[in-house]
C-alpha cells in the first residue's frame, strides 16, 4: 500500500485518516503493519507507527499464516 492508494480510497469514501477508528490489516510481515499505518496517514510523521501498533491477536505469523484461513481469523478477531 502506498500513500497515493490510501488517498484515492479516502477520497472515494469521502473520509480521511482522522475518521478511522479501527484498522484491521493483513500483516503478512511485521514491518508491513508499520508501513501500512504510515501509508494510511494514521501517523503525523514517518517513523511514528511503531509507537502505537497494537495487535491483540499477535498477527498472522502467530497463527502460522495459513493461506485463506488468515482472512477468516482476522474477521473473527475483529467481531469477537
Amino acid at each position: 500500500m502506498d500513500h497515493a492508494a490510501a488517498h484515492q480510497a479516502y477520497e472515494a469514501a469521502g473520509v480521511g485518516p482522522e475518521d478511522v477508528d479501527v484498522v484491521e490489516l493483513h500483516d503478512c510481515f511485521s514491518v508491513d503493519e508499520v508501513l501500512a499505518y504510515e501509508a494510511l496517514g494514521l501517523c503525523a510523521e514517518e517513523g511514528e507507527a511503531g509507537r502505537f501498533v497494537t495487535n491483540p491477536s499477535g498477527g498472522l505469523f502467530s497463527k502460522g499464516h495459513p493461506l485463506g484461513a488468515t482472512g477468516l481469523a482476522q474477521r473473527f478477531e475483529f467481531v469477537s
